[in-house]
């Protein structure tokens, strides 16, 4: 099962830094933060407490954070906006321990970041 969720997440990162190719010059690679920031909203969803469904989500906001600030023009800004506010929900569900509804904001938030990427 775990080697099944690991080849998801790699899966995951190489459709994100599909979109992304160009954007590595030079020997080290810029980061590429949406790319971290869908790979732990997937890390959120699949936890299995609300700590660390909590932990992941701040740091996938972190990273959207970055790319709001840094990196606005590789992304439908609306989008992006839509899922920082659907992580600020699976901080909030997750703070509170309803581990479904936190999930289902994080599952949002997902396709909300996938969908984001120009």
């Amino acid at each position: 099962m775990k080697n099944k969720s690991l080849f998801n997440i790699i899966g995951l990162m190489m459709i994100v830094s599909s979109y992304h190719a160009s954007a590595s010059f030079g020997p080290f690679p810029r980061v590429d933060h949406l790319t971290q920031a869908i790979v732990q909203t997937y890390f959120a969803i699949h936890a299995s407490d609300a700590q660390t469904i909590v932990q992941h989500a701040r740091m996938a906001r972190g990273h959207a954070h970055t790319i709001r600030s840094v990196h606005d023009d590789e992304v439908d800004r609306y989008l992006l906006e839509q899922s920082i506010n659907s992580l600020n929900m699976v901080v909030e569900e997750g703070n509170n321990g309803n581990l479904e509804a936190a999930r289902a904001a994080a599952q949002a938030a997902l396709i909300l970041m996938t969908q984001s990427a120009k």
